[in-house]
Parts: structure tokens; C-alpha cells; sequence
């Protein structure tokens, strides 16, 4: 097991909005090796198998930080601006080796349990994000709610963006729809 530090602060700013700050610290191994050792540990990947991607797999102390804020309108629309840093993810030269070896099936494999990995652990892959949120409660009627997000990996300029609409029959019943979507290009996080 490791042991991680961390420490939060919050400051309201006027009536409507708060800032925060969240950081979080520890030994640890980067986002590759903790996944190709779980992988490991578990069977899924082979004991023997090489490594997909060269990386420093060694433990030392590193950094994970969030840093945003949150703004609520009169009409109940919130907004939540975030920058997301984790030093375990993915570096522009990790993304790079990531797709110069993606011929090979049984590396590409490997690739994408890494990326399952990250979304298992609610660990950004990338180590820089920008988070943009919206949601709206009682949009334009009574127990309507839309909510929208955009995730921007900050190196290739990469994303993904949902939008919901949930609708309030009862207390018991909800209505709603989801759409969500990707964009970059071929070579991008996303």
C-alpha cells in the first residue's frame, strides 16, 4: 500500500463564487508501470511480457494538484473551471511513444489496458487537463436540469464533451437523455 499526503483550501468570493485548491502527494510509480504491475499481479498481462512503452518505473515522490472555481448565477446555472495536474500521467513524450508503436496488436493491447487502467483508478492519463462544467437546475421549467461538460487534455488540445437533460416526473420517476462526444485528431488523448 502506499501512503499519500494532501492538504485543501477553500475561499468563498463574494456571494456566488468559490475558489479552490486540492493537492495530494506521495511515493509512487508513474501511471504506466502501476498499470503493466496490476496488469501483472492480476494475469491479465503476462509476467514475461515487455514493457509497451519505455518509462521510468521506479518509485519517487510525485505530485497530483486541482486548482479551480465555481460560479453560480441567479438563474441556479453553477460553472466549475478546473486545471487538473498529475505527475504520475502521461508526459507529451509518453503520448508520443504511444503512438509510434501502435501497429504492433499485442503492444496496442497492452496500450489500451493502461488507458482502462487510468479510468478504473479516476486517475487523469494526461498529466495536464483543463475541466469545464455547467449545470442548470430548473432550466427554463421546474424539475428540468441540463448538465454539460468539456475535458481538455492540454497537450494535443484533445477532448471529450457530454451534455444530459434530466427531467422530474416524481420523486420516483426521472426522464433524461446523454450525448456525448470526442474530438482530435488521430494522434490525440481522445
Amino acid at each position: 500500500s502506499e501512503t499519500r499526503f494532501g492538504a485543501n483550501i477553500t475561499r468563498s468570493i463574494g456571494q456566488n463564487m468559490v475558489a479552490y485548491a486540492e493537492w495530494a502527494g506521495g511515493e509512487r510509480r508513474n501511471l504506466i508501470s502501476e498499470a503493466l504491475r496490476f496488469g501483472r499481479e492480476t494475469d491479465t498481462i503476462p509476467e514475461g511480457a515487455p514493457d509497451t512503452l519505455p518509462s521510468d518505473g521506479g518509485k519517487r515522490f510525485r505530485n497530483e494538484a486541482a486548482v479551480g472555481f465555481s460560479y453560480t448565477t441567479e438563474s441556479k446555472i453553477t460553472f466549475n473551471l478546473e486545471y487538473h495536474f498529475n505527475e504520475a500521467g502521461f508526459s507529451r513524450h509518453d503520448w508520443h511513444n504511444w503512438f509510434d508503436g501502435g501497429g504492433d496488436r499485442s503492444r496496442s493491447a497492452a496500450l489500451w489496458f493502461i488507458r482502462s487502467y487510468a479510468v478504473d483508478q479516476q486517475a487523469p492519463i494526461s498529466r495536464h487537463s483543463v475541466f469545464l462544467r455547467a449545470d442548470w437546475t430548473d432550466a427554463m421549467v421546474p424539475d428540468l436540469d441540463l448538465t454539460g461538460f468539456v475535458n481538455i487534455d492540454l497537450y494535443d488540445g484533445s477532448g471529450l464533451a457530454q451534455a444530459t437533460a434530466d427531467y422530474h416526473l416524481s420523486d420516483f420517476w426521472t426522464v433524461g437523455g446523454l450525448a456525448t462526444a470526442t474530438f482530435g485528431t488521430k494522434d490525440s488523448d481522445f
